[in-house]
C-alpha cells in the first residue's frame, strides 16, 4: 500500500531503499501492514476538540502514536474519557491531511503507569513465534582452546541472565600470567542468514526496562541459555583478547577462541569484597595503561572499551564490519569533568554516544567521546546485532571462517537503535517519575547549547535535558521534573526545570 510519509529524518522502504525526507512511499518496513499501532487519543471529556465527524456522526480525534516515525492519526471515538485513552489501531487509509486509523482495542489510560509501560513496550517490541523458545542450539567447538584456567568469572548486575562477557586468568609455567577478556561467541550458535539471524537484524538490539530484558534480540533459549556465559559449569565458546603479563608488564597480546566453564558470578558490589578485587584492579590497570580506581563499573567499562577498540583496529584495517563514530565531547573533557564533579562514572560517559558506519567508510572514524581514532561494538553480541556482525568478521579475519556475505544497513540499525533508546527512556520515566508530584534531584551541568542544557543526576544515574540558560559546565544545579498530563505525546510529557 502506497501512502504519504510524514517521517522525521531518513526512512527506508520495504526494499531497503533510503529516503531522506517527506515523500510518497512506504513507512518503515518493521510493520509492513501497519497494524497494531499503539497510540494515545486526545479524547478527554471537557478539554478535547474533535477534528470532524464520520458519516455516521461519530467524533474524530487525533491519536498520537508512541512510535515517532508515524504521524498523528484520525480515529473515531464515541466515548469521552476522564484521561486520554491508549489504543491499538490499524491503518485504514490516508486520503486526507491525516491518516485514518481503525480502533482495534482499548489498552488503558494515561496516568496508569503499568498500562502505559505495557503500551510503550508493545509499540516497539516485535512478535516472536513461541515455538522458537523451545528449540535448542549447539556450537561446534572444534579448534577452540580447552586448557583450564585458574579462575573464570563474570561481573554483572544482580539477576543478569544474558551474560556476554567474562574475565579469566591463569599462571603459566614460566611464571607469566595470562589474562583474558572473553566475549560470548554467539556466531558459533547462530548461522548467518538463518531465521534467527534475520529476526535479530530486524530487532537490532535488546529492549530493556530498567535493566531487565523485556524484548530480547534472541529467544531466551539463546540469550539466557546456550550462548549466555552463566556460572553453571557448562563449556561455552568465547572470542577472547588474551594478555600475557610478566613482572607487571605486557609481553604479548593475542586473539583466541576459548572453550571455558564459568565458575563464579559476581555483582558489581560483591566483587569488591572478594579475594580477587586487588588482583583485578592491579591487572586491569596494567592492561589499560592507567589506574582504574576502586569502582568495579569502571573496571568492566574499561575492559569493554579496550576489547572494542582492539577489534575496531582489525576491522578498519580490512575495511570490513561496522564501526562506531562519535563527534561529541572529547574523552579528556569527560575525564576532567569526572574529577571536577567527583562522579567517576562520567569518565566513560562518551561511550554511549555515536552512530554506526560501514568499516569501509571514506568518512571520519573517530570516536570523540572515548578519544579513540576508531571504535566499534563487538562486546555484546547477545544484545546488539552490530556486535554479532563484527564477531563474524573477526572470526573470518583472524581464524579463516567463511567471509560474511549479508549486507547490513547501518541506517536501519541506527534508526532502530534510536527508537529503542527513546522507548527505554520513556519506560524509565514511567517507573521513576511520579506523575502526581514534582521530582527534585541534584545534578551537574554537562553541556549548554542553544537547544538546551544537559544535566547528569548521580542519584538517578540519568541525564536530563532542560531549557537553555546561563549555566556553566560542571555547575551543580537542581532539576525539577514534572508531568504535563494533558500532553498526548509521551516524549513531550516530561518537563524539566533547571535552577
Amino acid at each position: 500500500m502506497l501512502i504519504k510519509s510524514w517521517l522525521r529524518g531518513p526512512w527506508w522502504d520495504a526494499e531497503g531503499v533510503k529516503h531522506d525526507g517527506p515523500v510518497e512511499g512506504k513507512l518503515l518496513p518493521t510493520n509492513g501492514k501497519h497494524i497494531g499501532i499503539i497510540g494515545i487519543v486526545d479524547a478527554v471529556f471537557g478539554s478535547s476538540i474533535s477534528q470532524g465527524f464520520t458519516q455516521r456522526g461519530t467524533p474524530l480525534y487525533l491519536c498520537y502514536p508512541l512510535r515517532q516515525d508515524y504521524p498523528p492519526f484520525l480515529v473515531a471515538i464515541k466515548e469521552r474519557y476522564t484521561s486520554p485513552p491508549i489504543i491499538s489501531m490499524n491503518l485504514e487509509h490516508w486520503n486526507d491531511k491525516w491518516p485514518r486509523g481503525g480502533v482495534q482495542r482499548l489498552l488503558g489510560h494515561v496516568g496508569n503507569p503499568e498500562e502505559e509501560k505495557e503500551a510503550v513496550i508493545r509499540s516497539l517490541a516485535m512478535r516472536r513465534p513461541s515455538e522458537k523458545d523451545e528449540q535448542t542450539y549447539s556450537a561446534d567447538l572444534v579448534g577452540y582452546e580447552t586448557a583450564s584456567w585458574d579462575m573464570v568469572l563474570n561481573i554483572d548486575p544482580d539477576g543478569c541472565k544474558d551474560v556476554d562477557d567474562i574475565i579469566c586468568w591463569r599462571e603459566v609455567e614460566d611464571g607469566s600470567i595470562e589474562f583474558a577478556i572473553g566475549i560470548a561467541d554467539v556466531a558459533a550458535f547462530i548461522p548467518e542468514g538463518s531465521a534467527l539471524d534475520t529476526e535479530a537484524s530486524l530487532r537490532a538490539s535488546t529492549l530493556y526496562d530498567d535493566g531487565v530484558a523485556v524484548d530480547p534480540m534472541f529467544p531466551t533459549s539463546v540469550s539466557h541459555g546456550c550462548a549466555s556465559l552463566l556460572a553453571d559449569g557448562a563449556a561455552r565458546p568465547v572470542l577472547a583478547l588474551v594478555y600475557t603479563l610478566f613482572s607487571g608488564e605486557i609481553v604479548r597480546v593475542r586473539w583466541a577462541r576459548l572453550s571455558v566453564r564459568v565458575t563464579t558470578a559476581y555483582t558489581y558490589d560483591s566483587i569488591l569484597g572478594s579475594p580477587h578485587a586487588a588482583f583485578l584492579r592491579s591487572t586491569i590497570s596494567t592492561v589499560i595503561g592507567g589506574d582504574v580506581g576502586a569502582d568495579s563499573h569502571i573496571w568492566i567499562e574499561s575492559l569493554m572499551v579496550l576489547y572494542n577498540t582492539s577489534a575496531a583496529m582489525i576491522l578498519r584495517g580490512a575495511e570490513a564490519g561496522i564501526l562506531r563514530v562519535h563527534e561529541g565531547v572529547k574523552n579528556t573533557e569527560w575525564v576532567g569533568l569526572a574529577a571536577l564533579t567527583k562522579c567517576s562514572e562520567l569518565a566513560y560517559f562518551g561511550s554511549s554516544g555515536g552512530l554506526y558506519v560501514n568499516g569501509d567508510t571514506k568518512g571520519p572514524t573517530k570516536h570523540e567521546g572515548l578519544g579513540k581514532s576508531m571504535y566499534c561494538h563487538a562486546s555484546s553480541p547477545l544484545r546488539r546485532y552490530a556486535d554479532l556482525v563484527n564477531q563474524r568478521w573477526l572470526k573470518h579475519l583472524l581464524f579463516g571462517y567463511d567471509r560474511p556475505s549479508t549486507t547490513v544497513s547501518v541506517e536501519q540499525l541506527n534508526a532502530r537503535c534510536a527508537a529503542i533508546k527513546t522507548c527505554e527512556r520513556l519506560l524509565w520515566f514511567l517507573e521513576h517519575i511520579d506523575v502526581r508530584s514534582i521530582t527534585t534531584v541534584s545534578g551537574f551541568v554537562l553541556s549548554v547549547t542553544d537547544k538546551g542544557t544537559k544535566v547528569y543526576c548521580p542519584s538517578l544515574r540519568r541525564c536530563f535535558r532542560g531549557p537553555a540558560g546561563d549555566f556553566i559546565v560542571s555547575q551543580k544545579v537542581t532539576c525539577r521534573i514534572f508531568c504535563d498530563m494533558k500532553v498526548c505525546n509521551l516524549v513531550e510529557r516530561y518537563v524539566v526545570q533547571i535552577a
